[in-house]
């Protein structure tokens, strides 16, 4: 018979699978083993908490965590400190205290050394002048070096952290060294979506902050700020978000076979409410 492994919790980014997993575990190892076994141990009164637990009708609560990891048995504190992390990043509604959970829930990880790679996925993507430098090496015609890629950057990045973003940028193999010069290589990074859900709202904010400076300190010629106010039929939403992507993708597909490029531009398209749905009227 195919030995069973108990399931590791820093292997997770959610509770709720792992608490799944954990129960699969320990009613291959122990045919007796029920959700009543489990929340006797924990000292909770309804048996059917767990199944509720994990489908996502109910979450744990402050009362209930300890209940939990003691019916659970983790054996190091770092375990009790990454599941009550796992339960507070899926539980939050605040994005930044999502972020922030996440990002700890990322350290603790990489101390046990189980996501170097997604935790070097995650800076990539939420660190705007990352992807910029990434850009920048891909120039045909630019010669990549760290002193080049600092000369050429608008925004202010010490030389420390463009090391640090180029050795990520090698660890991730996006680029690699020719000839005494960085350059881009073939191939994409997959991506976990619990990374890119994160990362890209903290890309878009880095992003916006950038456009801001841009309005005030770059001449007209050589930037373009535009937007329009518009009232719309909420069924029509889908329609303009269609029309925007397909401009993007368009745009880029149409840059990407630019052999001349030699600089780095950042096109933001934002839309969103400015005011708040019709409400609704009910017929009696």
């Amino acid at each position: 018979m195919e030995r069973v492994l108990k399931p590791v919790i820093e292997d997770y980014f959610c509770y709720r699978k792992y608490l799944a997993d954990f129960f699969s575990y320990k009613k291959l190892e122990n045919p007796n083993y029920s959700y009543r076994v489990f929340t006797s141990k924990a000292g909770l009164k309804s048996s059917g908490h767990p199944k509720m637990i994990m489908n996502g009708d109910r979450n744990i609560g402050d009362k209930t965590l300890p209940m939990y990891q003691k019916a659970i048995g983790f054996s190091k504190k770092t375990e009790n400190d990454y599941f009550r992390l796992l339960v507070q990043y899926d539980q939050t509604q605040d994005l930044k205290q999502k972020t922030e959970f996440f990002e700890q829930i990322l350290k603790l990880k990489e101390k046990k050394g189980s996501c170097v790679l997604q935790a070097s996925q995650y800076k990539l993507l939420s660190q705007s002048h990352i992807v910029t430098i990434y850009v920048l090496i891909g120039l045909d015609k630019f010669n990549a070096t760290i002193d080049s890629i600092q000369e050429r950057l608008v925004e202010k990045i010490s030389r420390p952290n463009i090391e640090k973003a180029v050795l990520l940028l090698l660890e991730i193999d996006l680029i690699k060294v020719d000839d005494g010069y960085y350059v881009q290589k073939d191939g994409a990074v997959s991506t976990p979506d619990e990374i890119k859900a994160l990362a890209v709202n903290k890309y878009h904010e880095s992003m916006i902050k950038l456009s801001l400076e841009s309005l005030k300190k770059d001449k007209i010629d050589e930037r373009n700020f535009s937007g329009v106010t518009i009232g719309i039929d909420e069924s029509k939403f889908e329609v303009v978000c269609e029309k925007i992507n397909c401009f993007r993708k368009e745009l880029n597909e149409l840059m990407s076979d630019d052999v001349d490029a030699s600089r780095v531009y950042q096109l933001n398209m934002n839309f969103f409410p400015l005011t708040k749905p019709e409400l609704k009227e009910v017929e009696l």
